[in-house]
This record gives structure tokens, sequence and C-alpha cells, in this order.
């Protein structure tokens, strides 16, 4: 039986479909398990999601994003913050993509831990002004924050990837083979 499904996000594709479809209690809300023909299909991603939609989301507890789609270690989040980026290094790469607003981003060249390996200290840093439509790469476990920043400051941030970057494995790789260790 064909028949049209959405899910409570707005995703929707023509598939047979058995009514025993439904989200674990562990899925995220916009991914669900379908059950297609007695057999256990991929979840669904998300086709679109927008900034209308983002901001009427909220943050994930103890976090100051909202996930908004996920499928394989890709996570698209949606990043807004008030006064101050508390931003940490995040243990994946990660793509801003600026919606509003404009600012200084910074972000380390390299970093040393302090004493306590809590504090860093940076190693020198760059410094660029965004504006909507522009896209920021930081490398996972990079020290970086957005500086300076208009009220209407918002973005999306893809995360990526295994944890220690894609080019942390490249780097490894590059090394045991005697080829360069940067990735160009």
């Amino acid at each position: 039986m064909l028949e049209k499904v959405t899910s409570d996000l707005g995703v929707r594709q023509d598939t047979p479909f058995n009514a025993s479809s439904a989200a674990g209690p562990c899925d995220p809300p916009h991914l669900g398990a379908l059950v297609m023909d007695g057999q256990d299909m991929p979840p669904t991603p998300k086709l679109r999601a927008t900034p209308a939609e983002a901001r009427a989301t909220a943050t994930d507890p103890g976090r100051a994003t909202a996930l908004m789609m996920a499928y394989g270690t890709m996570e698209l989040r949606w990043f807004s913050p008030d006064s101050q980026d508390p931003q940490t290094p995040h243990d994946r790469d990660e793509l801003y993509v600026i919606v509003s607003g404009t600012g200084t981003f910074m972000r380390a060249q390299d970093s040393a831990p302090l004493g306590d390996d809590v504090s860093l200290s940076l190693l020198g840093e760059d410094r660029v002004p965004f504006a909507p439509g522009d896209a920021i790469f930081v490398p996972a476990g990079t020290v970086h924050r957005f500086e300076q920043f208009s009220d209407d400051f918002a973005c999306w941030i893809v995360f990526y990837g295994p944890e220690g970057g894609e080019a942390h494995g490249h780097r490894d790789h590059a090394a045991a083979s005697g080829g360069p260790a940067a990735l160009g």
C-alpha cells in the first residue's frame, strides 16, 4: 500500500507504509524509524529547516543551541546568543553559516593548556568580519568565538565527522605513510 507519510516536522515521502511506524523514545523528534513491509528502515532525514522555525525552537537543555536536523554524523543547530558567545572548543569539525547580523569571528591558530588544563593560552589568532551569507570553518578542538556581534546575530552550525575531526585521521594516516600532515 502506497501512502503519503508526513512526520511531525514536515518530512514527506511516498512510501509503502505500515501503521506500526513510530519514533522510538530515544529518537530525535524530527527522525522516526519507519517499518516497511515488516522491515525496519533507516529514519527519513528532515528535508528543510528555516530560520523562522529555528527562532521559535527552544535551545536544548544545557546547550546554547537548538538541534534542528540530524543524519549520520551531521547535526544542524541554530545559534543565536544574547550578548556574548559562551562557546568552548568542540570535539567535531563545524561549519557556521551566518543568517543575520554582523560582527567579528575569532579562531585561534593554536592553543596550549595552562596549569589546570581548563584554561587555554592562545598561540596566535585570526579575526575576520562576518555578515549574512558568510561561511566560517572551525576544525575540531579549536578555540573560537563570535565577538562584537549585532543584536540580530544568528547562524546555522553544522557539526559533522568523527570526534577529533576529519583531518585528525588524515594527519595520522599521512604521518604513518610519510606524506604531508596538513590538508591543502
